[in-house]
């Protein structure tokens, strides 16, 4: 483990040992939890101090008198949940391998959707959303089945596809968060409508600049910008969009400091939508392929996010998300101590031993059998991170469905 831990995900093993503010339900709430902030006004607010520790079971009825519904806890400071209330009928959960198949058909018909509404923008039509709201629905089931495999299936990419693509995984990795962070399900389905809608804009920016390899000029770049304010005219001419897409599509390019756009917003300017989907719109893009340049591995893209410092990202959220998509994220390639290369399939309770399959053997170079091996029941560990371009492993290959 030494070479993993000198290697480039050093820095995002130390932001998952941190603890972080949560987000949770008033129902959850119990004496010894550590109230970094009640999420209503002052005028409802029914303590003299925002910051203060749950002392009694009183305590704890006077905020849901109050009628407020969340609340953030300070780990650090206070007693934790085990996890986010239960959904009122949400799917059972089932294996990666039950699963995969399900999302595979889900994800399809998501970037179908999404390339079937951007082809009727460029043609002059109106947007029209019919039909998106099963495929809402579908996604967010199945990160509550199995996470993992829509996770996996979004590692897969084609160079020429990035805009569909890019909405769609930016959805279900926004789902994996909302849901990491306890939000109910129709917050989740509003969240992942916000981000398959996301980009729709960009539709109605010159293919010689959205498709440009090179960088863009000053010019150039100011019409690219163009794409949040034609998503936020699109939106606002459409019957059922709630705001917290609106909110996604606005914001997902603001940065902390006030030097992103379209409105320059700051801080806590920013919604707290806009400023997930900022932390996974720049996660997503700089792991993704283009046709112009290979994306770069999670572990590197989230340190590079971390040494970013508080001035372009939420650092709790950060943080958060960090914890969300573990040490090492679905769809790695990493090796281990026998020297077999093997992908993450999954991650457990343990996130240091995720459940992994086996496709080479660094003696022999040559691809093997698959098999799948649960960390958590083995001797083996993951040593460092592996590159599949220098192995000429393709997950592609590897993963059903795809």
């Amino acid at each position: 483990m030494v070479g993993f831990l000198e290697g480039v995900c050093s820095i995002v093993i130390l932001e998952l040992e941190r603890s972080v503010i949560k987000r949770v339900r008033s129902s959850q709430v119990q004496p010894g939890m550590f109230i970094h902030k009640l999420e209503c006004g002052w005028t409802n607010h029914p303590f003299l101090r925002n910051q203060f520790k749950i002392r009694s079971e009183k305590e704890v009825q006077k905020i849901r008198k109050a009628g407020i519904h969340w609340v953030q806890i300070d780990t650090s400071k206070g007693a934790d949940v085990e996890g986010p209330e239960p959904q009122k009928d949400s799917p059972t959960p089932v294996t990666f391998h039950e699963e995969i198949e399900a999302a595979a058909g889900i994800q399809k018909e998501a970037r179908e959707k999404i390339s079937g509404i951007m082809e009727d923008i460029k043609l002059g039509r109106n947007l029209n959303i019919k039909g998106l709201g099963r495929v809402v629905s579908d996604m967010t089931h199945s990160v509550f089945r199995n996470q993992s495999a829509l996770t996996c299936l979004g590692r897969i990419r084609s160079k020429d596809q990035y805009l569909f693509e890019h909405s769609v995984n930016l959805g279900v990795l926004m789902a994996i968060f909302g849901k990491f962070k306890g939000f109910d399900e129709g917050t989740l389905n509003d969240l992942v409508l916000g981000s398959l809608l996301h980009d729709i804009g960009k539709i109605k920016v010159r293919d010689e600049i959205l498709h440009k390899p090179g960088r863009l000029t000053a010019d150039e770049f100011e019409h690219m910008k163009m794409h949040v304010v034609y998503t936020e005219r699109l939106l606002e001419e459409t019957d059922g969009i709630p705001e917290s897409a609106r909110q996604i599509a606005s914001e997902h390019h603001e940065k902390m400091n006030g030097k992103g756009y379209s409105r320059g917003l700051k801080g806590d300017q920013i919604s707290l939508y806009g400023r997930m989907a900022a932390i996974v719109d720049v996660y997503d893009a700089l792991t993704a392929s283009r046709c112009y340049k290979d994306g770069l591995p999670p572990s590197q893209v989230l340190k590079m996010m971390t040494e970013w410092g508080a001035s372009h990202l939420d650092p709790t959220l950060l943080r958060e998300f960090i914890r969300c998509v573990g040490v090492f994220p679905v769809g790695s390639l990493v090796e281990l101590t026998d020297r077999h290369l093997a992908i993450i399939l999954e991650n457990g309770s343990n996130p240091l031993r995720p459940l992994v399959r086996m496709v080479m053997h660094l003696d022999t170079r040559r691809a093997m059998s698959p098999r799948d091996i649960n960390l958590a029941e083995s001797d083996l560990r993951i040593v460092d991170f592996a590159d599949f371009k220098t192995y000429g492993i393709h997950l592609s290959d590897y993963v059903p469905g795809s």
